[in-house]
């Protein structure tokens, strides 16, 4: 870190101290000129296939605090304890990467993914955009705000670039979904899978189907791509990391996805 930069983040963090707050909120503008430079053209978020039917009927991703609020239906996460501990529950989280095509591996998030251009960046109703140093799951109680997000661009452009991935976009407290508007694509992988004589898949392309083509939202027009794990660790990692219970919850849900799109007890 230069010289330049660690004066203007010193002299940041006295001024929102005097004021009895610490915002770590950047330019999307800013951003936005940054990622162009770079080549980052899109943003990513990766979730199961239930959480994704839940957004597409909302018309947008939406933070695990607005989908919990609205009692809709959600694939419980390790993290879900974390992220209300370090107060990023009602935030949404974005990758500048697409980390199963980046790793040849399943995202562990899930095997579905939105890819949104970074022109969502220019919208006037966007949330602020905190980037994260880490994943909060990595966080721990001793830190301070400063440690955990980039404090301006000028901190950001010393050691984001378009390899970053443990850096998280995050959309900040926010209880209205990201817009569709800027969705460019829907990935869906197919590690070609069964349990029996399901094929997770196929199951899956279904269930997705169903809900683009019932929501209240025009998804007409929008690329739906199919991802063959074939160079990839996928069918493995799934076949020796994830147990049968887990595989149908990430791919359909506890007994496939509730045709209400609400949370079943």
């Amino acid at each position: 870190m230069n010289t330049r930069t660690l004066c203007a983040i010193t002299t940041l963090i006295e001024i929102t101290k005097k004021r009895g707050k610490t915002s770590m909120k950047l330019d999307p503008k800013q951003l936005y000129e940054y990622f162009e430079s770079i080549g980052i053209k899109y943003l990513y978020h990766a979730n199961t296939v239930p959480t994704a039917c839940t957004f597409i009927r909302a018309g947008g991703i939406l933070s695990r605090g607005a989908v919990e609020e609205q009692g809709l239906y959600q694939t419980p996460q390790s993290s879900d304890e974390v992220d209300q501990e370090f107060n990023v529950w009602n935030d949404i989280f974005l990758d500048c990467n697409d980390l199963h095509k980046r790793f040849g591996r399943e995202n562990r998030y899930g095997p579905v993914l939105f890819k949104y251009s970074i022109e969502l960046l220019l919208d006037h109703n966007l949330p602020e955009v905190w980037i994260t140093k880490d994943n909060p799951i990595r966080w721990n109680s001793e830190q301070k705000v400063e440690e955990r997000y980039f404090i301006n661009i000028d901190e950001l452009k010393d050691s984001y670039s378009d390899k970053s991935y443990i850096e998280m976009i995050t959309l900040r407290f926010t209880k209205s979904p990201l817009s569709f508007k800027y969705l460019k694509e829907i990935i869906l992988d197919n590690p070609k899978v069964r349990i029996g004589e399901l094929i997770l898949y196929k199951d899956a392309a279904k269930i997705l189907k169903e809900s683009l083509d019932s929501s209240d939202f025009d998804y007409t027009g929008l690329k739906r791509t199919t991802r063959n794990c074939i160079a990839c660790y996928c069918h493995s990692n799934y076949l020796r990391q994830y147990t049968p219970a887990k595989l149908k919850i990430i791919f359909r849900g506890n007994d496939g996805y509730p045709e209400d799109g609400s949370n079943r007890a």
